[in-house]
């Protein structure tokens, strides 16, 4: 295994990108393959389609696909847009889990790992309230059955503190334990459907988030049909919040995808096995990592500068020089490591170090006694209007129905599109043709910037921000501020 030589040019040219082909083609042949498998971010995957479609023949042999550590980051903004401004981005800030200066990229999916942390403790959080919630329901709904709730907490607090497979199995395969989950799963059913908005509106942050876990869990295992079905769920996602490149080259992957055991049964064998992620370390179980995850650790990690190709140098020769030995110098780095073994990779998390394990237990408690103090409870039965978490305020019917049918909307998009651009031949509609955006609204459209101009002899009428003052509440109450204390500050967009 080695590293390629490096092209000199941009990447998103056309004419890159057809001599990556080319050079793979050339690669094909020499080791007697009958296919071969490329991995582009979205960017490169819509050029190198767009390549093959034309020149069919030429590049028969090869598969394309897109990489699922760029789509993981995708779908991290997509629910970020979504819960950004419904109260997630102040949970963030005033749980002490992430740092004002960092919650931007956090949401927008740009800081992968402290995103995928955050959206792991805000998902545990809200099973942990809905769970509570949970022991209110089975008292007022089925009280005949509450001693046996009652036992299996019980029971399961053992794996809390020690987890074993075949005592999980043995506690499962009871018979009122299987009736706890059937009630559990009764008691999910009435969050989505029957508990109000605002309780179905958080919901769909937890179904969003397990499909997230359900692609990461795909490529940890190499599981080809867990991840087209992980996929299958995130398009209409895309469709909704008007990710169109995504929308519209994800769907294109998928059908090509959903034909590889026809057209390449070699290559579809492959990733049945276990070929769609790389396992880097030896050691490591249920560490495979997406192909375009690989490239970020290894080649591009290994020929990296401080300050990159341009704070190396500005001469073209001296830049030359450097994409040409760039191959070899990676190649030789990543063999010194190893002979060092500095690269050498833990048979262990991070999520399974004892310190982590305290640090997240901490911020999770955080987060559920910040929701329960501002008394915002996304699953109490007595909410039942779809209101901001932070502020209280409450959606309007455009907003609310919006936010509620997002994804029937984006479903319907998305089969629209399939319908006629993929799955017709002629297409009734040419698949680079305008895609209508949908422009759903979220909470965002509730908060609309005011902007105020001063000029010469002009006066100016600031109003006091009622969405401010409601923020500046829940803030003191949730950090045990005196009243007395914080309206001693300015309340209007800028001082009286």
């Amino acid at each position: 295994v080695g590293y390629l030589p490096t092209v000199n040019a941009p990447a998103t040219n056309m004419s890159t990108v057809y001599q990556v082909l080319l050079k793979s083609n050339q690669i094909k042949e020499t080791l007697s393959l009958q296919s071969l498998v490329l991995v582009f971010d979205q960017a490169l995957y819509a050029k190198a389609c767009e390549i093959k479609w034309k020149h069919c023949n030429l590049f028969n042999g090869l598969v394309l696909r897109m990489g699922m550590f760029h789509t993981i980051c995708m779908f991290l903004s997509v629910i970020g847009k979504r819960f950004h401004d419904a109260g997630l981005r102040d949970v963030c800030i005033e749980s002490g889990v992430i740092a004002e200066g960092s919650v931007s990229g956090v949401l927008e999916g740009k800081k992968y790992n402290r995103s995928l942390r955050f959206h792991k403790l805000m998902f545990e959080a809200l099973k942990r309230l809905s769970m509570m919630e949970f022991q209110s329901w089975i008292l007022e709904h089925h009280k005949k059955k509450k001693v046996k709730v009652d036992e299996f907490y019980e029971e399961i607090k053992v794996l809390c503190h020690e987890t074993c497979e075949k005592e999980y199995q043995a506690l499962m395969e009871k018979p009122h334990s299987k009736e706890v989950l059937k009630l559990f799963s009764l008691y999910m059913l009435n969050l989505r459907q029957s508990n109000g908005t605002l309780s179905a509106f958080w919901m769909s942050y937890l179904d969003m988030f397990e499909i997230l876990l359900a692609l990461i869990r795909a490529s940890r295992e190499g599981n080809w049909e867990l991840h087209l079905s992980a996929l299958r769920e995130i398009v209409p996602w895309c469709f909704s919040y008007d990710n169109q490149n995504y929308a519209r080259y994800l769907s294109a992957y998928i059908h090509e995808m959903s034909h590889l055991p026809t057209e390449h049964p070699d290559v579809h064998k492959y990733m049945s096995e276990g070929g769609l992620s790389v396992q880097i370390g030896n050691n490591n179980p249920f560490g495979r990592i997406p192909v375009d995850q690989t490239c970020e650790e290894t080649v591009n990690k290994d020929t990296q500068t401080s300050g990159g190709t341009k704070g190396f140098s500005l001469k073209p020769n001296a830049v030359t020089k450097f994409y040409l030995l760039a191959e070899y110098r990676s190649t030789f780095l990543r063999q010194l490591k190893d002979m060092l073994k500095m690269s050498t990779s833990s048979s262990q998390h991070n999520d399974l170090q004892p310190s982590r394990i305290s640090r997240d237990e901490a911020d999770v408690k955080s987060i559920v006694s910040l929701l329960q103090n501002t008394r915002l409870n996304p699953f109490n039965p007595d909410l039942q209007d779809l209101v901001c978490l932070s502020t209280g305020k409450v959606a309007t019917p455009e907003v609310e129905h919006d936010l509620v049918h997002a994804k029937e909307i984006g479903e319907e998009a998305y089969k629209v599109f399939h319908d006629q651009r993929l799955n017709c031949d002629p297409p009734k509609v040419k698949f680079h043709e305008t895609m209508t955006k949908l422009k759903l609204k979220t909470f965002k459209d509730l908060n609309k910037q005011v902007s105020v101009r001063t000029g010469k002899n002009q006066e100016i009428i600031l109003k006091a921000d009622r969405r401010l003052f409601a923020q500046m509440i829940i803030i003191a109450e949730s950090r045990d501020l005196q009243m007395k204390d914080v309206l001693s500050h300015p309340l209007g967009p800028l001082p009286w």
